[in-house]
This record gives C-alpha cells, sequence and structure tokens, in this order.
C-alpha cells in the first residue's frame, strides 16, 4: 500500500470535523486571518442546527504605535452636552508606508504617522533621521537599519578613499 493510499485511508477513518484540509484551502484561509485553533479543519463543528463558532480573526501582530516617532494611542472622554463623560480612544493617524534609504539603495515598509513621515523629511530623509535618533528612542528592528546604514556608510567612504 503506497504512503498516499494510506493517507487517505486514515483521513476516511477520522470523523469530518477532524479532518485537515487542503493546504491551498488553508492558506486561502490564512491569508483571511481565519485560523481554527492551532490549524484549519474543514468543516465546522454542528451544534444543534447552527454551526459552533470557532472562527476568530487572528491577532494583530503589531501595536497601534509609529515606528519611527513612538506616537501611540492615548485615553480620553466624550463630553456631552449635559457634561456626561464616556471613556473614548485617540488613535494615531497610522499608515504602512515605503521609505526610501538612499545609503542602502532599497525601500523599507514601516506603519508610520504622518507625523512621524514629516519628522523624516525635516530632518533629511531616513537615513539622517535614524543616525541623529537616539538608540533607546528607536525599536529594535530601527536599531538593526541604523546599524546597516552605518556599515553602508563606511563601506562607501573606505571605498571613496582607496579610489583617490
Amino acid at each position: 500500500m503506497s504512503l498516499q493510499a494510506m493517507i487517505c485511508a486514515l483521513q476516511q477513518k477520522m470523523p469530518a470535523r477532524a479532518r485537515p484540509c487542503r493546504p491551498a484551502a488553508a492558506a486561502r484561509c490564512a491569508r483571511r486571518g481565519l485560523t481554527f485553533g492551532g490549524g484549519h479543519l474543514t468543516t465546522p463543528r454542528i451544534v444543534g442546527e447552527r454551526p459552533a463558532r470557532f472562527w476568530r480573526k487572528r491577532e494583530p501582530d503589531m501595536a497601534r504605535r509609529c515606528a519611527l516617532s513612538g506616537k501611540g494611542v492615548m485615553v480620553g472622554n466624550n463630553v456631552s452636552h449635559a457634561n456626561n463623560k464616556t471613556k473614548r480612544r485617540f488613535l494615531p493617524n497610522l499608515h504602512r508606508h515605503s521609505v526610501y534609504s538612499e545609503t542602502l539603495g532599497e525601500s523599507i515598509r514601516l506603519r508610520v504617522s504622518i507625523q512621524g513621515l514629516r519628522t523624516v523629511e525635516h530632518r533629511g530623509g531616513l537615513d539622517n533621521f535614524l543616525l541623529e535618533t537616539r538608540d533607546a528612542d528607536l525599536s529594535s528592528d530601527l536599531r538593526r537599519l541604523k546599524r546597516r546604514i552605518r556599515a553602508a556608510r563606511a563601506a562607501a567612504e573606505s571605498q571613496a578613499a582607496e579610489a583617490s
């Protein structure tokens, strides 16, 4: 009996709700952010006449914080005309944006606020912004990028010194 035939036989013995689906369907659901516990399964478990609620959205992989300026969510109150106060959140104006690094010659995708983009432009581009900013104020990814920029600039300067 071939391996493929053994797998098919095992899947037929398993109940329908526990049978894994095709990898393409699992990947499609993962792109939509739908998962089933640890893995993706073919059919929902039926409770009564309605399917059990087992689909859940994946958690966002990063916080609502600007990668460049550190601007994040603030908390305040909605105040009505009668001076009733209810809690609310002030979200930063975040966008996924590609910022070009002249030293590396590539675009870096960051989740940044518009204020952060304006600050980068004011300081003369991403490279100058990172080199002027303290390491304590940068995330680990941006510190790594800063080291790459320093190394690329040092290599370019050493090549220029050898050429002359």
